[in-house]
């Protein structure tokens, strides 16, 4: 036994969830800049042209920290959700696969 979901050669519960976490963690750092840039707009539509101005405008006015400002909170709560909806899926697939044969 694998000490959790994954049957033969599968990943640990603890594998899984780690793997869920840092790929959420990976996920959120890479797009957050299109969130910043989305709240932005939704802000203040009628100054935003198109999503390049604005961020062009956030690189020129606050530099390239200003489309990561609120990414630390998002780490702090985002991976633990990610890792137990990814082992949440993980287990019901499982589960329903089990079942099917």
């Amino acid at each position: 036994g694998g000490g959790g979901t994954g049957g033969e050669g599968g990943l640990r519960t603890c594998e899984r969830l780690g793997a869920g976490a840092l790929s959420g963690l990976l996920a959120q750092s890479v797009t957050y800049p299109l969130d910043v840039v989305r709240r932005r707009i939704q802000v203040d539509p009628p100054r935003c042209r198109s999503e390049l101005e604005v961020a062009s405008g956030i690189l020129r006015s606050e530099g390239c920290r200003g489309l990561f400002k609120g990414l630390s909170i998002n780490w702090a709560k985002g991976p633990f959700a990610i890792a137990i909806s990814f082992w949440v899926n993980d287990a019901l697939r499982e589960h329903l696969t089990g079942r099917q044969s």
